[in-house]
């Protein structure tokens, strides 16, 4: 069909079509003008400018960036006629002088920049604080900012969309630069200055009190630095300076040296402020240099931009215009064309309206028409194509397979021709010399020709009819040879099977083999679960031990007296911090093994879902198997009665054509005896049954005759042409009934080979059917044992959830126990309090303090040693306790042992408690009770001795045992890692304790020898002291070494 431009809604279609068009074009020019960048190029970019911007420095400011911007000025000139491109170098303008704005941060104090560099951060998908940056970027100069933001809003006038988009760039544009500039890297100017401040200072100002508590508290501290702050109060607590505390706060301080010391701080104090305020004026001085560097700068990048902006103004002004000019040429031509389809309106109206409408409503019609027609053939060749394909495609499967029939009929036949040729060329010359001996012999022996051809006729008669049997024989043998085609393509489609079968066996027994892995992995891992909770009921026993001997050391401590008020509070406080973080510990670990074990469960619970799934692929594997052993055997047997029936009709046939045959040749015999005595009645025939002998008896005989007779010599010669004719044809006879006879014997043979590669073939598919039967049954006994090892895993499961809730519930005694001990460590708290109260009324025993002061040294020396010497034991016995546990399984040595180790704890217990016996009465020891606590601190080392003889004993035993018990290596690695922790968080405490009752006995012998000694000065009361602390700071480290 022809299109009519003319006609009024082609027209309003062409229209409306180029109007979307041209809409279309300007929103993809006002879209794409300008790309967005994405944060991680702005990011890139801006890090790029900053290195420049450094290198420039360096080298000089005022010369680089002069270079630069002229640079950029020529650059910008070139390319001045694509706006897209002055558009991307306004964007790429304006981030560097953003960054320079937040470059010049408005707090001079260092403190802040310190603190802006941590939050320098390589890629932030989100900028976390933006609305200080913009406060810092109008504080520094907030007009060139909206300078520069404003000209992208007046290149985009046509719509109200495209300005929004332009602010959220330049939004997303400052995002970036914030975390881009926000560690401000300094001039070489500021280096100078902060390397003065520092070596003025020396140290940087010190928080105290309150501000240091609040920084604590509001700093997000990872669990490792909150254990270096623990540390670190604790050393500050246990060493020398807090022994100078407890003495200043005691001793009566002198008023003149603490207001020189006063001084000495404030002077110290205003020459630090002044060597700040001095870094900061210098500081100021720099940050002024930079902000006038930085105005110039600023002004002459205002000033190209101004510029840019001017020429882009004047670029948006001239497409402005031309976009008005095609607007007023558009509407100019549609106009034209309104008026032009108005008069062909009118015309039309006038001239031939109805036949116009009629036109119309029967062009309409045919459009309908035309397409649904189209539709439909479109349609109908769709199926007609998918048809004729399928067509085509069984079309050519049949005639692969006709061809390959055709293939084998065409060598059947071709065969079946050569053999027939030869039938007729050995019929054809045997009819051949057949008439040319007959015609010779007709006149002469008529009678006897007559019937050798009637005998001859029925000899191929018989001949004919074996010639029929052996065409039977051929097709029967096609037959087979078709039969055993197809057996072969079916053994073929069963051995395909069974492979598949095969493979499928493979998989599933591979799929068992993984389920049987990962069973194995999840009894280890239960295994491991178990071990672990057992290693946790042993800590929370060792955990409550614990507890048992601080309440015990508690209720015997307290009856001391206590220390000073300067650092009791706080390691009193610290003393139960410990096992309850060590719980805390406890039921996190707890926690992580409730999530192992339900991981464990759903993995248990994927492997029975596994195991259903496999378990029926197995049984359908098996019924496949079934049904492929039912075909075999149904083809075994009719292929085996096939070759019966061949084999009986091949035996009969024959059997039936070697008796014809013999009955030929006798009948043959017995006609050429009677011939030739018709012949020859003269010479008497023999009876012999061979034809050979009696023959040349015959020749023999007839020469003698015919050399008798020589009259009749012509006739004998005809007679003995005759004998060799009738010989040649019986020999041509027995040399056809050879080569059926061979046939059939090959027949015979082809039929048991085919019998027995049937056969051989039957015992191996049976052999592959057992195999994959034995192998189902295998697979089906392993398939019900994994199944109950995952309900023995479920119930091992149940346990130990039983064990975990158990467990929890233990530990919630425990934190009550703790919370018990608190409370008592409080009470112990206010004693110590009461007894330093009474302390202080104490002044009435100075002379006893003098003499026993000297005692009180050499039994605290020997207290001392026995006290390493009891840690040294208590070591020992946390390595035989780790030893025990790790060898828990090996039988009576290991629970021998474990009861010497109680006995030796009682012992050591015992010991402890002599020990702290002697300390009180050395404490509170009078003038004339000296042998008495020496006796007693030899008995005390003599049971010392005692003990470490014992432990060198079971440390010897115990060798011995490790040798044992290697195989537990692992297991036994675990555990110890775990007991670590726990002897940790024991000597731990132990090391409290012992610094308590040290700081105890050390607070009253100080404020005995400060109430009423004068023998003592202060500094010699210091020196001891000090020496006190050192030798405790050196057994708490020989205690956690």
């Amino acid at each position: 069909m022809v299109v009519d431009l003319y006609e009024p809604q082609t027209l309003a279609l062409v229209v409306f079509g180029g109007f979307v068009a041209l809409s279309f074009v300007v929103y993809l020019f006002s879209a794409f003008g300008i790309q967005e960048k994405s944060y991680e190029q702005a990011v890139a970019e801006q890090r790029a400018r900053l290195e420049k911007e450094q290198v420039q420095q360096r080298e000089g400011k005022r010369q680089k960036r002069k270079q630069f911007f002229e640079k950029k000025k020529r650059e910008r000139e070139k390319h001045d006629s694509s706006p897209g491109i002055l558009r991307q170098e306004v964007a790429q303008a304006i981030d560097p002088y953003v960054e320079e704005v937040e470059q010049a941060p408005p707090s001079p104090p260092p403190v802040k920049e310190e603190k802006v560099k941590p939050a320098k951060k390589p890629k932030q998908p989100k900028p976390p604080k933006q609305a200080p940056v913009e406060e810092i970027i109008f504080e520094a100069k907030p007009a060139p900012v909206q300078e520069t933001v404003a000209p992208p809003k007046e290149t985009h006038t046509t719509k109200s969309k495209p300005p929004k988009v332009v602010e959220e760039q330049v939004q997303k544009r400052e995002a970036p630069v914030v975390h881009a500039a926000a560690p401000p890297q300094a001039s070489p100017a500021k280096t100078k200055t902060k390397t003065r401040t520092a070596a003025g200072d020396g140290e940087p100002p010190a928080l105290r009190g309150k501000p240091l508590i609040s920084a604590v508290k509001s700093a997000p501290l990872k669990d490792a630095e909150i254990q270096q702050l623990i540390e670190i109060l604790l050393n500050r607590q246990g060493g020398s300076a807090s022994a100078d505390d407890w003495v200043k706060a005691n001793q009566r301080s002198d008023p003149v040296s603490a207001l020189k010391k006063q001084l000495q701080e404030k002077e110290q104090a205003l020459h630090n402020e002044m060597l700040l305020a001095q870094a900061a004026s210098q500081k100021v001085k720099e940050l002024r240099h930079e902000l006038n560097h930085q105005k110039e700068h600023s002004g002459s990048v205002e000033a190209q931009y101004k510029m840019k902006l001017e020429s882009q103004a004047r670029e948006v002004e001239a497409f402005h215009a031309r976009m008005q000019q095609s607007h007023e040429s558009h509407t100019h031509d549609t106009q034209a064309l309104q008026a032009r389809i108005k008069q062909l309106q009118s015309m039309l109206d006038e001239s031939k309206v109805d036949v116009v409408n009629q036109l119309r409503e029967e062009n309409n019609r045919l459009k309908t028409e035309a397409g649904h027609a189209s539709s439909q053939k479109e349609q109908l060749m769709g199926q007609e194509l998918a048809r004729l394909q399928t067509e085509l495609q069984k079309v050519q499967s049949k005639l692969t397979s006709t061809e390959g029939q055709l293939r084998q009929g065409e060598e059947v036949r071709r065969t079946l021709e050569t053999q027939n040729n030869q039938f007729k060329q050995q019929r054809s010359s045997e009819q051949r010399e057949g008439e040319a001996a007959m015609s010779k012999r007709l006149a002469e022996v008529s009678e006897g020709l007559r019937k050798e051809e009637a005998r001859n006729q029925s000899l191929a008669q018989a001949m004919e009819a074996a010639k029929g049997e052996t065409d039977n024989f051929k097709g029967q043998v096609s037959e087979l040879r078709r039969l055993d085609g197809d057996r072969n393509t079916t053994l073929q489609a069963i051995q395909a099977k069974l492979k598949d079968s095969e493979c499928q066996c493979q998989n599933l027994e591979g799929k068992v083999r993984t389920v049987e892995s990962q069973l194995a992995e999840k009894e280890q891992q239960k295994s491991k679960a178990v071990q672990e909770v057992e290693t946790l009921r042993k800590e929370k026993d060792s955990l409550q031990e614990m507890l048992r001997t601080q309440e015990k050391r508690s209720e015997a401590e307290g009856q001391e007296a206590p220390p000073t008020a300067n650092g009791d509070v706080t390691q009193t406080d610290s003393a139960p911090k410990e096992p309850s973080i060590l719980l805390k510990e406890h039921n996190v670990m707890l926690a992580d093994k409730t999530k192992a074990i339900e991981g464990l469960e759903e993995q248990l619970n994927s492997s029975k879902t596994e195991l259903s799934t496999l378990q029926a692929v197995i049984e359908q594997s098996k019924q496949r198997n079934n049904n492929l052993r039912e075909k075999n055997r149904k083809l075994m047997d009719v292929v085996s009665a096939a070759e019966k029936s061949r084999a009986e009709n091949a035996g009969q046939t024959s059997e039936t054509l070697k008796d014809e045959i013999q009955a030929a040749i006798v009948k043959e015999q017995s006609s050429v005896k009677t011939v030739l005595e018709k012949l020859f009645p003269s010479v008497s025939l023999g009876t012999s049954q061979d034809n050979k002998n009696w023959l040349n008896k015959f020749e023999e005989d007839a020469s003698k005759v015919l050399s008798s007779k020589s009259s009749s010599n012509s006739q004998v010669e005809e007679y003995v042409l005759k004998v060799n004719t009738l010989e040649a044809e019986k020999e041509q006879l027995s040399s056809q009934c050879q080569h059926y006879q061979s046939v059939l014997a090959d027949t015979e043979s082809i039929l048991n080979k085919l019998q027995s590669s049937v056969e051989s073939e039957e015992i191996n598919w049976e052999e592959k059917l057992n195999q994959t039967e034995s192998n189902l049954g295998q697979k089906t006994t392993e398939n019900s044992r994994l199944a109950s090892d995952l309900e023995e895993a479920q119930t091992t499961i149940e346990t130990l959830r039983r064990d975990q809730e158990s467990a929890a519930s233990s530990y919630e005694t425990t934190s009550h126990e703790l919370e018990a001990l608190k409370a008592q460590l409080h009470q112990l708290k206010e004693q110590l309090e009461a007894a330093n109260q009474r302390v202080e009324q104490s002044h009435d025993k100075e002379e006893k303090i003098e003499e026993t002061k000297n005692k009180l040294s050499s039994s605290e020396a020997e207290v001392k040693r026995v006290s390493a010497e009891l840690e040294q034991a208590k070591a020992s016995l946390a390595d035989l306790q780790s030893k025990v546990a790790s060898s828990e399984s090996q039988g009576e040595g290991v629970s021998a042992l474990q009861k010497q180790l109680a006995e030796a704890k009682s012992r050591s217990e015992a010991a402890e408690k002599e020990v702290s016996s002697l300390k009180e009465a050395a404490a509170a020891a009078p003038a004339g009770g000296d042998d008495g606590a020496k006796e007693k601190l030899a008995k005390a080392e003599e049971k010392a001795a005692a003990q470490q003889k014992e432990l060198t004993t079971l440390n010897e035993s115990l060798k011995k045992e490790k040798s044992l018990t290697q195989d537990l290596g692992k297991a036994a690695a675990k555990l110890q890692v775990m007991l670590k922790k726990t002897q940790t968080a024991l000597n731990t405490e132990k090391e409290t304790v012992a610094k308590l009752k040290m700081q105890n006995g050390a607070a009253k012998e100080v404020s005995k020898q400060a109430e009423g000694s004068t023998s003592l000065t202060e500094s010699q009361v210091e020196l001891q002291l000090a020496d006190a602390a050192n030798e405790e700071t050196k057994q708490a480290d020989g205690t956690g070494v």
